[in-house]
């Protein structure tokens, strides 16, 4: 055999396992690059957008009192920066202990000084929530009488467990002692981000993430909220500690349960929270999805997966599916659907993707057991008749709303509500911050992007803020207050790229990507998002219209003394006029369904002018009069049914009074259509 060794099946094994290792680093670093590339050209929308924005409101008229506030700010900021600058000589972790201290003297001055402002609007609402659960004890009867509001599924699970705490060792001082709480957890934010940038980044630049994050206005000005965004964002972050600490550190064994425990604990709050744990779980599994690709021996990985998904879903679901089963039951009215409306709302174009007021009215007007089926319906039929500009202009506008740090602050909307001098200057420095702030987590993910071999472990930072993107712009509302969440990451991604732009990177390991590469990557994110939008517009525009909520912009016949005119929001709403001096006003809408059907035919009665109060909305279908409504006690918004089958499905509505109108008067109808049911040949 000339002294050589033949291969075995033992080799080939090895040769095959070690060419699938391979494969799956080079996917890995692959994966990484297009994550930081697609982060980047998001963050390149919303920095547009915060340089266009104060220069639109400008240009139309808008007053130019913010330029003191963004002007003192900036000088403020460049000359801590300048001060953080020379203090290379001494050790890092006094400069950041030093910085972690006056941002909490901040804080805590603006704290006592944010007494003199009432709550307002959501934190009013909320903090009647918490008192009332608090000082009743968890009453059942007023937990049936707090029902009554609309977001009681997600209120009521935010009290706990903080600010019920809080209440009942503080009494009426909840607020101010709130907080209170609010600086120490503001700190603990900065003291974990100083934590990450010990593992990622060199030392003498680990201070510029902690500096780059207590610079912005936002999170000093968020001690002042009583509100969940704060502890929502800490018990993600530290959820999210956790997590790489035990992909990427290999802690022994003790160590791995407790960080697996700590994840548990952060995933129930996440839970009563609502809604953080789905971005929280969805980070988790891809970081757990990177490590299978990147090599990972098949034991250790199973391994991980126990530790950083399976123990903390052991810790939390049944604590959280204990309790919000225990809310559900003393929930008397049973008004919002919570998740599917809240994505619902996501969709509507009119409000630009954030809280629509016309979709809780019909999440309200829904019977319980179909209110998922309406909110998905609501989409469906967005996307079906509204393609252009939910599919094409939406995704952009939302991703730059998201990431517009600082925009959307409770602090700013107390000061307007207080109409405190002090809001012109708040504003500017938002204005002055953003860009800045924006611009170097820009430059962050391009370094990253370039060299993904060298920076693994920062992939976790990456996928936070994409999974909170990908969760808010096509799975819910959209607004600026919700980058609250990626801010940490996005902190630490501007801290490298600080590095990047003081020092070349040195060439191993791994090379750089060129620019064109970057370039190329930057498409991959968006080429599969607008493939799946295409294929998800084809798939709708295939299946049968009375799926959907039907066109109310066309197909009407008008008698009488009536008249159609279009609704607030398009094609889905029409208005029915009726002019003064008639006694009756009608109108038939021949729909778009098929020619039989069974099911029911169902709209919302959504608006109507007070002179309407004296009349009385009569409902036929095909000729056949199915309701008589006076509509002077008539609740809004309404849902109207009639049951079927239908041989046409043409529905008629007549406003009747019975004398001649003094004045003119008109009812808002909407969503139109057959609910959904077998189609009979």
């Amino acid at each position: 055999m000339n002294g050589e060794r033949a291969p075995n099946e033992m080799d080939h094994a090895a040769g095959g396992s070690g060419r699938r290792g391979e494969w799956g680093r080079e996917l890995a670093e692959w994966c990484t690059s297009v994550s930081a590339v697609t982060l980047a050209v998001c963050l390149l929308l919303a920095w547009g957008a915060s340089v266009a924005a104060p220069l639109l409101k400008t240009a139309g008229g808008g007053s130019l009192d913010w330029l003191p506030g963004a002007g003192g700010y900036l000088a403020v900021v460049l000359l801590l920066a300048l001060l953080v600058h020379k203090t290379r000589r001494f050790p890092e972790h006094r400069v950041v202990g030093g910085l972690i201290a006056l941002s909490a003297g901040i804080k805590l001055w603006l704290a006592v000084r944010s007494a003199i402002f009432p709550l307002h609007a959501d934190q009013e609402l909320f903090h009647r929530y918490v008192r009332d659960m608090a000082d009743s004890r968890l009453n059942p009867d007023i937990l049936r009488v707090l029902s009554a509001f609309y977001d009681y599924p997600v209120w009521a699970g935010r009290v706990l467990p903080i600010h019920y705490l809080i209440r009942l060792a503080a009494g009426p001082g909840d607020v101010f002692w709130t907080r209170l709480l609010n600086v120490g957890i503001s700190s603990a934010m900065l003291a974990i981000v100083y934590g990450f940038s010990r593992r990622l980044l060199p030392e003498g630049k680990r201070r510029w993430a902690v500096f780059l994050m207590m610079a912005l206005p936002f999170q000093t000005m968020v001690v002042t909220d009583y509100s969940h965004h704060l502890l929502s964002s800490f018990y993600f972050l530290a959820g999210l500690w956790c997590a790489w600490e035990l992909v990427f550190r290999s802690p022994r064994a003790m160590p791995r349960l407790g960080l697996s425990l700590g994840a548990g604990v952060c995933l129930l709050l996440m839970m009563w929270q609502r809604g953080t744990h789905w971005i929280a779980l969805g980070t988790w599994l891809a970081l757990l999805a990177w490590a299978g690709l990147s090599g990972t021996g098949l034991r250790r990985w199973a391994g991980l997966a126990v530790h950083v998904v399976g123990i903390p879903l052991l810790v939390s679901l049944p604590l959280a599916r204990g309790y919000d089963a225990w809310l559900e039951r003393q929930d008397a009215f049973r008004l919002n659907s919570v998740l599917p409306a809240f994505m619902a709302r996501g969709w509507c174009p009119e409000s630009g993707g954030e809280y629509c007021g016309r979709y809780e009215q019909l999440d309200r007007a829904t019977p319980p057991g179909e209110k998922t089926a309406a909110m998905l319906r609501l989409v469906g039929s967005q996307i079906r008749y509204n393609s252009k500009t939910v599919c094409l202009w939406f995704p952009a506008m939302k991703t730059a709303k998201l990431f517009l740090v600082g925009y959307a602050s409770n602090f700013e909307e107390s000061l307007a509500a207080a109409g405190s001098d002090a809001l012109p200057a708040a504003r500017g420095m938002r204005r002055a911050a953003a860009p800045l702030f924006l611009g170097l987590a820009l430059w962050g993910c391009l370094a990253l992007a370039r060299r993904p071999g060298r920076h693994p472990e920062w992939l976790p930072v990456v996928l936070a803020p994409l999974v909170t993107w990908g969760a808010y712009v096509f799975f819910g509302e959209t607004s600026p207050r919700y980058s609250i969440f990626c801010q940490p990451f996005l902190a630490l991604l501007g801290a490298l790229g600080i590095e990047a732009a003081a020092a070349r990177p040195p060439g191993s390991p791994g090379q750089a990507v060129s620019w064109k590469t970057v370039a190329a990557r930057a498409g991959v994110a968006p080429g599969i998002i607008a493939v799946c939008l295409a294929l998800l517009v084809g798939l709708l525009g295939t299946m049968p219209a009375h799926r959907f909520y039907g066109d109310l912009s066309q197909g009407w016949t008008v008698s009488g003394g009536g008249r159609i005119g279009p609704g607030s929001l398009r094609p889905f709403e029409a208005v029915l006029d009726m002019d003064a001096g008639q006694t009756s006003a009608g109108a038939e809408w021949s729909g778009n369904g098929p020619a039989r059907v069974s099911g029911r035919l169902s709209f919302y009665l959504l608006n109507m002018s007070e002179e309407a109060r004296a009349l009385t909305l009569t409902v036929a279908v095909d000729g056949q009069e199915r309701m008589n409504l006076p509509l002077a006690d008539v609740a809004l918004p309404r849902r109207i049914e009639a049951a079927g089958p239908f041989s046409r499905g043409i529905l008629r509505l007549e406003l009747r009074s019975p004398e001649a109108l003094p004045q003119a008067a008109w009812v808002s109808i909407g969503y139109a259509g057959m609910d959904p049911g077998r189609t009979v040949k």
